[in-house]
């Protein structure tokens, strides 16, 4: 940028994720312009906001047929840069690793160590605590 002028092809977009956490389905946010659409994955439902006319974002245009096309346009720009299916399976396979890992922890799988494990001690005079970063020294043990 030079002089403080944005160049005119300069996208004036946001995109925003929510994954999701436990059963929540994920979630994606595009703005553009004074356009705010919230699009939830799962039900092809959403929410449309003109930011400019509504900046508390109450009246939700999303359902009126007056306002589609803009939903319509903004929904193939989350679709060009998001898959919510692909998301979902990557998530229920990171899932399913972590399930592994507790069961195993659990006892209720076998638990496998690739090689053998020892344990660390430090070298003599390496494993010392720096008593002169406390603010009082503490008391001797009696």
């Amino acid at each position: 940028m030079d002089g403080g002028q944005e160049p005119v092809d300069w996208p004036n977009e946001i995109y925003c994720e929510y994954r999701g956490l436990q059963l929540d389905q994920p979630a994606y946010m595009v703005r553009s312009g004074p356009w705010k659409l919230n699009y939830y994955h799962g039900f092809r439902s959403c929410q449309l906001f003109n930011l400019e006319d509504d900046p508390q974002e109450i009246n939700d245009l999303g359902r009126d047929q007056a306002y589609k096309g803009v939903v319509d346009r903004l929904y193939k720009r989350i679709e060009a840069r998001w898959s919510g299916d692909e998301y979902l399976a990557a998530a229920k396979a990171q899932a399913q690793q972590r399930r592994f890992l507790l069961d195993g922890a659990a006892g209720g799988a076998p638990h496998v160590i690739p090689h053998p494990v020892t344990h660390f001690s430090a070298p003599p005079g390496y494993n010392q605590f720096d008593y002169s970063q406390l603010p009082e020294p503490p008391s001797p043990r009696r």
